[in-house]
């Protein structure tokens, strides 16, 4: 694995960390602002479910956050071979 790849599985980590504790709670607790918080931005779109976010944690919208996770999972993991290529493609500044 290449260093650069590290922060994506240390997020991964975290999110996983922060679901398990969040289904375990009844109502909003450190695992639910933990879960909203891994999943930004997309977990901004959870705004309308706020009631059920206040009254039953966020175990009842991990169908939604999980995929959220897995995105931003996605994109962190893929952004640097992105900027390396798009590095590799631009021309050298002229000396």
């Amino acid at each position: 694995m290449k260093a650069n790849k590290l922060p994506a599985f240390i997020y991964l980590g975290l999110a996983i960390v922060s679901f398990i504790k969040c289904t375990g709670e009844g109502y909003w607790g450190i695992g639910t602002s933990l879960s909203l918080l891994v999943t930004l931005p997309w977990s901004l779109s959870m705004i309308i479910f706020m009631w059920a976010i206040a009254h039953d944690g966020a175990r009842s919208l991990l169908i939604f956050l999980i995929p959220f996770a897995g995105l931003n999972f996605f994109f962190m993991y893929k952004i640097p071979d992105w900027l390396k290529r798009r590095r590799e493609k631009s021309p050298s500044p002229a000396a």
